[in-house]
């Protein structure tokens, strides 16, 4: 894990790498629940920055923090590191696929009991920009760790770039 972390901050403190480099701010948290009796809080209002760099292959890495409340309308936190690549439609039209290696802590239930815990997820996601500063962020989370029950989740971004 430690080489993993050494490498990544290597390569994004780069002199080639800091060429392209942009932060994303993070905001809203929309979700459904599939196949659930329970009730779940499904307006999240979350907030959270990335920051990111663009190499010339259109890879880009990142490292963020997200701030929400969870499904059982707890406050969570999540730390991460994350890969995109940029797959470009149109002048207007980016799509990026993605998987971050996330840290979180949130709210779970256990005999009837809200707990906080913590742990770690690699969460997948596809992200599509528009005219290079809005985005809309979705995500599948299957039932386990991250969820009660199989999950789609969105959320808005406004890119700010820097060089």
């Amino acid at each position: 894990m430690k080489n993993i972390i050494s490498t990544f901050i290597i390569y994004f403190f780069s002199s080639s790498c800091l060429a392209s480099t942009f932060i994303e701010i993070k905001f809203g948290g929309w979700s459904h629940h599939f196949k659930t009796k329970d009730e779940f809080n499904e307006v999240h209002e979350g907030i959270g920055l990335e920051l990111y760099s663009l190499d010339g292959n259109n890879n880009q890495v990142g490292v963020g923090y997200w701030r929400m409340k969870d499904s059982l309308n707890v406050s969570s936190d999540y730390f991460g590191f994350n890969y995109r690549y940029k797959v470009k439609i149109n002048n207007n039209i980016e799509i990026l696929p993605s998987v971050s290696f996330s840290y979180f802590e949130k709210g779970k239930k256990e005999k009837g009991t809200i707990t906080k815990h913590s742990g770690s997820s690699l969460i997948p996601s596809l992200s599509f920009n528009f005219y290079e500063k809005y985005g809309l962020d979705l995500f599948y989370v299957p039932e386990g760790s991250l969820s009660y029950s199989d999950t789609i989740f969105f959320r808005l971004s406004y890119r700010i770039i820097f060089l």
